[in-house]
């Protein structure tokens, strides 16, 4: 068939016109071999919730060229798989993209965390500097990673909790801290949105509509600026002086665990799993729970990790563990699908994470290592 001239421009122009829903990756990966996989995972921000994986077969050594589907900017993880020998964990490149974009990768395999990207929003001059700073820190945290991995599969618990140690004392340079929070707090764009996105579960309703009201319009309409203008109700429910809604939980032994049973108490929450933060916290939570729970102090424990003995047999001999098995209240896993849902709701993001409520539900204190001030307003009121 054929068609009338105009016709036929005006379909080419349609087409010409049609929103791109794709951006590439490409570029060259040392150690990288045909018939190696590459998957690129997806997922909502902050939460981290997976929205799709895609999988790749390695066309030619060394090369990358992927096209990934995108119907607006995506947060994504490209892993690495080889057809034979160890999969390291935490071995990721973190790729912000928008559709049309073309993103270069360049680096090695080995060291895929720490790969440097080119195009879209990695165009941006601050973007890149800060970027270029935190490639040393990141090689330096794959390097403990491993060696943790390596010592807690081989049993040498010790060895790992050496590593641990290490890695949670390690510090970013002066010039790398000043960077991120330029973007973050000052930056108007959309990978400024991102960085804060990242930081919203240490930062008040009143911090976050202040940054969204230095963005420009066009950055609140982003994708991104979207996401984090969606925060502010959840940051309103949590935080300090508001009384967080109520909901209901089921515990390790299937006994059903409301925030209402607890009015006339006061309630700490405690979020936690397997890290260096939390061995460091936990102790403390326990002396305070023994010392106030007859004076009126309850807790309640959400572990990110559920099980933690199923989940880590390789480090059930280290007392850090063996004391959070041991926890004198409940214990809520969020593993368990029914309980998911309260992560968003409290904005369970980091390990460890405490919440004191007090006798008539408000929100006292939510933080990190909050025990000086815990204990402190503890020794006032009870």
């Amino acid at each position: 068939m054929k068609y009338p001239l105009n016709l036929t421009l005006f379909l080419l122009l349609v087409i010409a016109c049609r929103p791109v829903d794709t951006f590439t990756v490409s570029g060259r990966l040392q150690g990288l071999n045909a018939g190696d996989t590459l998957r690129f995972d997806t997922y909502t921000l902050p939460f981290y919730e997976p929205i799709s994986a895609d999988t790749f077969i390695v066309a030619e050594n060394n090369t990358i060229d992927i096209t990934i589907e995108a119907h607006h900017t995506i947060y994504g993880l490209l892993q690495y798989a080889p057809r034979a020998g160890k999969v390291w964990g935490n071995n990721s490149a973190e790729i912000i993209a928008r559709p049309g974009d073309n993103i270069e990768i360049h680096g090695s395999i080995d060291y895929l965390k720490c790969a440097r990207l080119k195009g879209g929003i990695y165009d941006d001059t601050a973007v890149a500097r800060y970027l270029d700073t935190a490639r040393e820190m990141d090689s330096l945290e794959t390097f403990y990673e491993r060696k943790i991995a390596c010592f807690s599969e081989s049993g040498q618990s010790d060895s790992a909790f050496s590593y641990i140690e290490r890695f949670q004392h390690m510090k970013h340079p002066k010039a790398y801290k000043e960077m991120r929070d330029s973007l973050t707090n000052l930056a108007d764009n959309e990978y400024a949105a991102y960085l804060y996105l990242r930081l919203t579960h240490r930062k008040s309703p009143e911090e976050l509509q202040k940054r969204l009201n230095r963005f420009s319009p066009a950055t609140r309409e982003s994708y991104l600026g979207k996401r984090l203008e969606s925060m502010l109700p959840i940051l309103t429910n949590i935080s300090e002086g508001n009384k967080p809604k109520d909901f209901t939980l089921t515990d390790k032994n299937g006994n059903s665990v409301s925030l209402s049973d607890y009015r006339g108490k006061y309630l700490l929450l405690f979020y936690y799993g397997v890290c260096g933060g939390v061995f460091q916290t936990d102790p403390h939570l326990t002396d305070i729970y023994h010392e106030y729970h007859d004076k009126g102090l309850e807790m309640l424990g959400i572990c990110r990790d559920g099980d933690i003995a199923a989940a880590y047999p390789q480090l059930l001999e280290s007392p850090q563990v063996q004391r959070l098995l041991a926890h004198p209240y409940p214990t809520i896993y969020l593993t368990d699908e029914q309980n998911a849902y309260i992560r968003k709701e409290l904005f369970l993001y980091a390990t460890p994470t405490v919440m004191l409520i007090a006798p008539d539900g408000t929100t006292l204190i939510r933080g990190s290592h909050e025990e000086k001030a815990i204990r402190k307003l503890l020794r006032e009121n009870l």
